[in-house]
């Protein structure tokens, strides 16, 4: 409602705004006696200075002083034209002093424009302090012609204006850079439909005569309510108005070339829309002797609107009959004026918003919260350890700096943050976010390192599905400026700060982008909600479900309430109510189930093929963050990982793409377009998790059994590792059992599970004997029987999860060569040639064996065989063999049949026999070396050997034993132990036999990674012992001890009880005091010179010792004429060894590690290092030197010169002088041989690879 500036008197003895103050000649006494009386009013804006010491001015100071006035308020829209009527007011009054005009205007200032002169305030200039203040202010709100002529061209409205007046505002924002056709256009286009057509038919051309008659127009006519309707798309309409269709989008490209953001609007009463420019915290006079602060919306409208929120805010009243508005708190009173205006009203709330009249009772959760103090008792905390990290500003380009200066402006209006004066500081950054705008933010990165973290938890995105089971009716609430109704605690104030080129501000409330923001946040939320089980919140974003409409109601109302309680609102344009079907944390959520948003389903499928790593991680994070509801995922993306390898965070390397990628990565598209629609957990319903194994992946899916019907809940996929690829298909059906139980167990804790595999024998996994398992299986056993109920075997057609797992390889059918490529090389092959000058029995003659022209040389003796040009044999034998790869004498004879050339017997003998194909994948005769005898020392306890068994069944919680037997008196000790850890080998070592019979000088072992670690390594070299290792699948190098642990589990077995460590002290003892063949002797009698009483012995020898000394020196001496003799061989087999094996340079190595079905049982090719010894080949194995038993090995044949023989790096030629004798002379000869067979200068023999 407009008001004047007229306010009535108050009561006697209040001064009342609008006395012109002391009469001339008339004293202050008098004056305030008339001002006690009532019958004085205030001068508003006025500003009396009496000097330094109080005293009133006489004479023309005086006359001049009391008689001026500034106009009031100050005018921040329009600063310039301000300063333009103060200045002819200072020269009315014949005022010159810049220092009189500096305080004049100083005085009359706005409060909200204080901040922006602060300095100038503060520390004046000492000169020219009125044009420094001006320039400031003016520079500051003074609006610039561009933003002028973008408020014209968006349209202005008249509303209740004069149509002259309205004009000339056109003009004023024009500023003379519009034509007057421009302006007319714009003009008529504004005035009333009634005054438009009078207008149109006249033939005037002055626009200011043409204001007039519009004056006189619009004051015949009867005001109107307007209202905003939809304009008729007919298809007529549309013809008519299509020029005028083309203007406007022209204009309207105008428009958002020069607008900086349009925020989406509000509705108006009526349901249409309204556009809005943001928020400003202003401050009205309304002649009531007090200020009123709020925060207003900035809208397209032409008549400014108090809403009802403000008045009751304020205690306002509005006295209609009287025309004037009361402040009911001082009882002052304004008077106004009533115009007829166009109805204009403005909602926070759409009238087509289905809970209308529920949001309505809640008007105000629906409106932006304003400052003041919160309702709510969160605040956020920044604890930091260590000293403040400031840090410098960061420089701005001139247009990026102003828009920066008016934005923090206006939070500090608002009182979203002040200037700040602490020791922290952190790099305000801008990022773009439309023409000529930016979005602020503060770099706290600095500030986030040293904050301690916060350790409230927030919820897993995935389970707001976990209680939707049985809804039918959902609403979201998205929260209004969500972190900004967070205050930060006033201590921690100052480390929000942001350092600026023009100042330092630090926030009242929670900003961006600090650390424990989120926590802090929904430790708020969870505040608020507390209780109501039936809503799931995520950070800001709230979901609500019921089960009936009167449900949802109610439970609505009740969140309403909590957000009304705490002060919160929220942005209706955001949120949906009463819904079927919702849109929450990018996925649709519905009484059916979940399943990814379709337009986001659509963005991804229109993701082009990544150029570089990193787009290919980002392309990856989107398809996995839907991961759940694709079956096989890692299966399908293993081959983009395989690209995406490497640890740099930002890697730009350039991908190289080939069919098998290309076609993952299609295939990833097309399984996120075919996504599963995820039920809703149903409670205590039967859980089914079906799982399966592949070559490289492991997968399952998790469903509930409910009315019947198996209802998909999740999917679970992982990538093998290079360890686990190598497990048998018992060990990877396990693990996916394992390792999809670890994945839903927060959900199948207590609950019924069985598990679906087509692994059959793992359906009896739970009732195998426990010592038939290893130690893995055991462990994943022990914790798959804590929730499993049981396991079924399912067909493989019949496991949805086996069936997307499995892949066909494609089977490429070979071609043999084409009819033109065979005669084309005949023609040019020199050796039929010669063939057909008669040098042959052969009888060959041209045929034509197809339609063409062509002609082939044929052998015709007995049948037609084709002759094969020495270029096209070795084609020829790979398309025939390379089908099953039989045997010489059948590939011979599949060949001969069809084919014919010179030596094509010995041919085809050597090429089969070269195959590396059939050498990997046919066993051979293995060989078997004569044993070989280890040197026997010649003092006791100098050579011992060392190993592990077990798991053994559980006794007294001891699973394992550790054993170690002497090798020249065969004393054993066998130590139960709890597990196998390095630590735990070492420890006993060292208490027990170290301990009794001193350290070593050779230790024995097997290539366990207990005795492989560090801390062996050290207990060896700490007491000066040399450890050697056994060969890999070598167990007969370490053969003492593995002969004895026979004989120990077989006289444990003999005891038929499962409490083996009670009995293992009397099995020692016996195996101990037993006699031994090969030594004539036992094992303690080596030891201690004599036999061990046992139990049940009747005769003791009676013979006592009576000179000890003369007993021991008399053992010392026999124990010193003993001579260990070596350990006997008890193998049948006969000695063979493959001769090639003495010159060959590559051999196969053979697998001797469980094996998967059809891997071959041998690898290699691998070249040769060196020959150790007799047994003992050291290889370059998969690039790594590794010494291997010559019994696993098998010689390598090809015809191959190009065989690559490369060496690992560190047995690479090197001048190097302190390079072993051997090693260099091998490396020389390899290379020597490398060179030749490179160049062309020796051939190998067919046989093998020769040592050259």
């Amino acid at each position: 409602m407009p008001m004047d500036r007229s306010p009535t008197r108050g009561t006697p003895g209040t001064p009342v705004e609008g006395d012109a103050g002391p009469a001339y000649g008339e004293t202050r006494e008098q004056w305030t006696t008339r001002a006690g009386n009532g019958d004085l009013r205030i001068p508003t804006g006025k500003f009396f200075d009496y000097g330094a010491v109080g005293e009133p001015p006489t004479g023309s100071t005086l006359m001049a002083t009391r008689q001026l006035k500034l106009p009031q308020p100050f005018w921040k829209e329009m600063p310039a034209h301000w300063f333009q009527i103060a200045e002819a007011t200072f020269a009315l009054h014949k005022i010159t002093s810049d220092e009189t005009k500096y305080r004049y205007v100083l005085t009359n200032l706005d409060p909200s424009v204080i901040p922006f002169v602060s300095d100038l305030i503060t520390n004046p200039p000492a000169t020219s302090k009125y044009d420094a203040l001006r320039s400031r202010i003016i520079n500051s709100f003074e609006e610039t012609q561009e933003s002028k002529l973008r408020k014209l061209l968006r349209g202005q409205d008249i509303a209740d204006e004069r149509p002259s007046h309205f004009l000339q505002r056109l003009r004023t924002l024009a500023g003379g850079q519009c034509t007057d056709s421009v302006i007319r256009s714009l003009f008529l286009d504004q005035l009333p439909e009634a005054a438009r057509g009078v207008l149109a038919v006249s033939s005037l051309n002055d626009l200011d005569g043409l204001a007039t008659m519009a004056d006189k127009v619009v004051d015949i006519i009867k005001p109107q309510v307007v209202a905003i309707r939809q304009e008729d798309k007919s298809a007529n309409h549309g013809q008519q108005t299509e020029p005028l269709t083309t203007q406007m989008q022209e204009l309207r490209a105008m428009v958002e070339k020069l607008t900086v953001e349009v925020r989406k609007g509000r509705p108006r009463a009526n349901g249409t829309r309204i556009k809005t420019y943001g928020e400003r915290t202003l401050e009205l006079d309304l002649n009531l002797r007090r200020n009123f602060a709020s925060k207003f919306v900035i809208a397209d409208i032409g008549q400014p609107i108090l809403g009802a929120d403000f008045l009751h805010r304020y205690n306002l009243l509005v006295d209609l009959r009287n025309h004037r508005l009361v402040d009911g708190t001082t009882n002052l009173r304004t008077e106004g004026k009533i115009s007829r205006n166009a109805v204009q009203s403005i909602s926070t709330i759409n009238n087509s918003v289905p809970c209308l009249q529920l949001l309505k009772e809640f008007i105000e959760v629906t409106r932006p919260v304003a400052g003041g103090t919160p309702k709510h008792p969160v605040e956020h905390v920044i604890l930091t350890k260590g000293p403040p990290v400031p840090d410098r500003p960061r420089r701005l380009s001139p247009g990026r700096s102003k828009f920066a200066q008016r934005e923090i402006n206006g939070w500090i209006e608002a009182g979203t943050c002040r200037p700040g004066k602490g020791q922290w500081a952190s790099a305000m950054h801008l990022v773009k976010r439309g023409p000529g705008h930016w979005r602020i933010c503060g770099d706290y990165r600095q500030l986030n390192r040293v904050t301690v973290p916060d350790k409230y938890p927030i919820p897993h995105i995935q389970d707001f599905s976990q209680q939707l089971h049985g809804c039918i009716l959902f609403s979201t609430l998205d929260l209004t400026r969500a972190y900004h109704q967070i205050p930060v605690t006033e201590r921690d104030k100052e480390k929000t700060a942001l350092i600026t080129p023009f100042g330092l501000y630090e926030f009242n409330v929670m900003p961006f982008g600090l650390r424990n923001a989120a926590q802090t946040f929904q430790r708020l939320m969870d505040t608020v909600l507390r209780g109501l089980e039936f809503c799931f919140c995520y950070i800001d974003d709230i979901l609500i479900a019921s089960q009936s409409e009167e449900q949802h109601r109610r439970h609505v109302r009740q969140v309403l309430t909590r957000l009304r309680q705490y002060g919160l609102s929220i942005n209706v344009d955001k949120c949906s109510f009463f819904q079927k079907e919702v849109r929450y944390l990018g996925c649709t959520v519905s009484s059916k189930g979940t399943k990814p948003l379709k337009d986001r389903v659509d963005t991804i499928l229109r993701y082009k093929e990544p150029h570089t790593v990193e787009q290919l991680r980002r392309f990856l994070g989107m398809i996995n963050y839907y991961r759940r509801f694709l079956p096989s995922a890692a299966q399908t993306q293993a081959p983009l990982y395989s690209l995406a390898t490497g640890t740099k965070k930002k890697d730009r390397r350039p991908i190289q793409w080939d069919n098998s990628t290309r076609q993952a990565f299609q295939q990833c598209k097309d399984q996120l377009a075919n996504a599963a629609l995820l039920a809703h957990p149903t409670e205590n319903a039967p859980l089914i998790l079906s799982t399966d194994a592949s070559d490289k992946a492991i997968g399952a899916v998790l469903e509930q059994v409910s009315q019947g019907h198996r209802q998909p809940l999740a999917f679970f996929s992982r990538k093998l590792n290079k360890t686990q690829v190598a497990y048998s298909a018992y060990d990877r059906e396990l693990l996916a059992m394992y390792e999809a139980t670890k994945h839903f167990r927060y959900f199948i804790e207590g609950r019924e599970l069985t598990i679906l595999t087509d692994q059959k024998p793992l359906t009896y996994a739970f009732h195998q004997r426990p010592e038939k398992a290893s130690p893995r299986q055991l462990r994943q056993l022990e914790y798959l029987s804590q929730f499993v109920k049981d396991i079924k075997h399912v067909a493989g057609p019949e496991n949805v999860v086996a069936d997307t797992l499995s892949r066909l390889e494609a089977i490429e059918m070979p071609v043999i060569v084409s009819t033109e490529e065979l005669a084309q090389e005949q023609r040019t092959d020199p050796e039929l040639q010669t063939l057909l000058r008669g040098q042959t029995t052969l009888n060959l003659k041209p045929l034509r064996l197809d339609d063409s022209d062509t002609q082939i040389y044929c052998e015709v003796t007995d049948k037609i065989r084709i002759y094969v040009p020495q270029s096209l044999r070795q084609k020829v034998f790979n398309t025939v063999h390379n089908l099953a790869h039989p045997g010489a004498k059948s590939t011979r004879k599949t060949v001969t049949q069809r084919f014919v050339w010179p030596s094509i017997n010995k041919d085809i003998a050597e090429w089969v026999r070269t195959c590396l194909k059939c050498q990997r994948a046919k066993i051979s005769r293995h060989n078997h070396p004569t044993p070989q005898h280890i040197h026997v020392p010649d003092d006791r306890f100098q050579h011992i050997h060392l190993d592990i068994i077990g798991p053994l069944p559980l006794s007294k919680g001891y699973r394992y034993c550790l054993t170690m037997i002497d090798r020249t008196t065969r004393w054993p000790e066998a130590i139960p132990i709890v597990e196998t850890s390095a630590n735990t080998i070492a420890t006993n070592l060292l208490n027990t036999w170290i301990a009794r019979f001193g350290a070593p000088e050779t230790i024995t072992t097997d290539r366990g990674s207990q005795f492989e670690s560090i801390i062996f390594e050290t207990l060896a070299q700490m007491i000066g012992a040399r450890r050697i290792r056994t060969t890999a699948y070598h167990p007969q190098s370490n053969g003492m001890i593995e002969r004895w642990h026979r004989s120990l589990k077989t006289a444990i077995k003999c005891h038929t009880t499962p409490e083996w460590t009670e009995i293992l002290p009397l099995v020692l003892l016996g195996l101990r005091t037993s006699y031994k063949d090969d030594i004539g002797t036992s094992a303690a009698e080596m030891v201690y010179g004599t036999t061990l009483r046992l139990p049940g012995e009747y005769f003791i020898p009676g013979e006592q010792i009576q000179y000890p000394q003369l007993f021991a020196n008399k053992l010392r001496e026999y124990m010193q004429t003993i001579r260990p003799k070596p350990t006997q061989h008890h193998t049948t087999k006969k000695a063979f060894i493959h001769q090639a094996l003495n010159n060959c340079t590559h051999v196969f190595v053979r697998v001797d590690r469980p094996r998967r079905p059809f891997e071959n049982p041998y690898e290699g090719p691998f070249p040769i290092i060196t020959r150790t010894n007799e047994s003992i080949f050291r290889v370059s194995y998969k690039g790594r030197p590794t010494e291997i038993n010559i019994e696993r090995l098998k010689p390598a044949f090809t015809e191959n010169t190009n065989l690559d023989l490369e060496l690992p790096a560190e047995l690479q030629p090197s001048t190097s002088s302190n390079q072993g004798t051997q090693q260099g002379t091998t490396v020389t000869r390899l290379a020597e041989m490398r060179r030749k067979l490179r160049t062309g200068e020796g051939r190998l023999p067919p046989r093998s690879l020769v040592d050259l």
